[in-house]
């Protein structure tokens, strides 16, 4: 299952199937099987292995992490479509799907057909055209990049 082999600082909120259901009609996107898996067990949670890299465009090696996974919860303040509903700025066809607690997102990316990759919004970048970075090609290949930030592993 992705997602099993990380550990959790905040317990995950696990979505059921009509909350994922809800959020695919709400957001008009169905959400790849990899995800839908992840969410089912560790919507909501912040892991312990936060960190992960990345090629980008403006530096060679781009170095991000994950401070939480959004939520699927219809009545929580962090579900991920009233976040969305909230928010007037964000780039058409990606879905945030977690953060990073600076104003950057992990997001799937659904500007091509098929199964949707995984990219970093660089918030911090707009108008540039090199915002948004490739960072996996499937939502359980990015999870499959976490691990503990350097420092952590060093103890």
């Amino acid at each position: 299952m992705t997602g099993s082999s990380l550990t959790w600082f905040d317990q995950p909120l696990p979505a059921s199937e009509d909350e994922l259901v809800a959020v695919e009609g709400a957001l008009g996107y169905k959400l790849p099987s990899d995800y839908r898996d992840f969410a089912k067990h560790f919507s909501g949670g912040s892991p312990n292995e936060t960190d992960f890299e990345f090629p980008d465009g403006e530096i060679e090696i781009f170095h991000a992490s994950v401070g939480e996974f959004f939520n699927l919860h219809d009545g929580d303040e962090r579900n991920l479509v009233r976040w969305l509903r909230r928010t007037e700025f964000f780039p058409e066809h990606l879905i945030p799907v977690a953060g990073d607690g600076g104003g950057n997102y992990v997001c799937l990316d659904y500007r091509s057909a098929g199964v949707p990759t995984v990219v970093f919004w660089h918030a911090g970048r707009p108008g540039m055209t090199n915002n948004i970075s490739f960072v996996a090609s499937t939502f359980s290949d990015f999870v499959g990049l976490l691990h503990l930030p350097n420092d952590a592993e060093e103890n």
